[in-house]
């Protein structure tokens, strides 16, 4: 590695750190609001793409862990980047400006970016991921990041291969997510999912909403 390299890679880090402390500092006050819009909005598009994932995972992992593997992953990471942060981003009570550049630098970057920022991001909010674990006591953050990326990315650029226990181990990360931190987030800020499987939808005294009301649905996607 040159001094070029090392160079970038250092105010890349401090970049990321920087980012990091600036959000957490935000998401120390946020706007219900628009936590809540955000996700009655897309809540919907985002979570079928997650299932679809999914559901192709477990039907791949045994003739096709690897590809169960790939699939699963990204159902982490879409769960990671459309349900905890572009949401906790777009309700914190940062100026417009900060909080539109943070939110498209989110929608920008590579899921690695997501990943360093989520830990922090989650602490703010009195989460601390490190702490949630698996149905078996392992903890499901250093065995999706630490373990399930990395195989996930030796599959894709080098033909790695997997087996069906890491086909497990991946698609229950994604799954737990939604369950451990998605759900909780939900309940929260009010809204009838949890309960009633629909985002945009928001029904008084179902889940953790408090009033009812409808929101059109869109895709973030698109």
């Amino acid at each position: 590695m040159t001094y070029y390299d090392d160079d970038y890679a250092a105010d890349s880090y401090a970049e990321s750190q920087w980012e990091a402390q600036l959000i957490e500092d935000g998401v120390r006050e946020l706007s219900q609001d628009r936590i809540r819009e955000y996700l009655a909005k897309y809540g919907d598009a985002v979570e079928a793409r997650i299932g679809k994932c999914t559901e192709d995972a477990h039907e791949l992992s045994p003739d096709h862990p690897a590809i169960a593997v790939i699939l699963a992953c990204t159902a982490g990471e879409l769960i990671i980047r459309y349900l905890i942060l572009r949401p906790l981003v777009q309700g914190a009570l940062l100026s417009d400006k900060w909080a539109e550049m943070l939110a498209n630098k989110i929608l920008g970057q590579r899921t690695a970016s997501d990943r360093e920022l989520l830990p922090a991001i989650l602490r703010a909010e009195g989460i601390e991921i490190n702490n949630i674990t698996l149905a078996d006591g392992r903890p499901i953050w250093p065995l999706f990041n630490g373990t399930i990326v990395p195989l996930r990315n030796e599959i894709v650029h080098r033909g790695a291969s997997a087996n069906a226990e890491q086909a497990h181990d991946a698609i229950e990360c994604a799954e737990h997510m939604l369950s451990s931190i998605v759900e909780p987030m939900a309940l929260r800020f009010g809204l009838s999912w949890p309960e009633s499987g629909v985002w945009h939808q928001i029904e008084q005294g179902v889940g953790g909403a408090t009033f009812s009301s409808r929101y059109q649905p869109e895709d973030p996607f698109i």
